[in-house]
């Protein structure tokens, strides 16, 4: 924010294209920033779901309850079901 309000002089006022710039480009960084964090929540995600497959496959056949068995609820195992977190 420093970048922007830099340009700008205290005893000036901004003309409307300047403002519009500014503007714009306020409009890029928080574009940014939620395409940053909507890609780290599906990283988060992603890395969980493998973990819990991980965790899965280690422990013994039959000691998961039939509704946790992988494909159970009609799925294919493998895979990811929802588009994910909306922003």
């Amino acid at each position: 924010l420093e970048r922007l309000s830099l340009p700008f002089a205290e005893d000036e006022v901004p003309s409307e294209s300047e403002l519009r710039i500014a503007q714009a480009q306020l409009v890029g960084w928080l574009e940014g920033l939620f395409h940053g964090i909507q890609t780290a929540l599906f990283a988060q995600q992603m890395a969980a779901r493998a973990q819990l497959e991980q965790i899965r496959r280690a422990l013994p056949p039959g000691s998961l309850p039939p509704n946790m068995a992988p494909g159970a609820d009609g799925e294919q195992p493998g895979r990811i079901s929802g588009a994910g977190p909306y922003l």
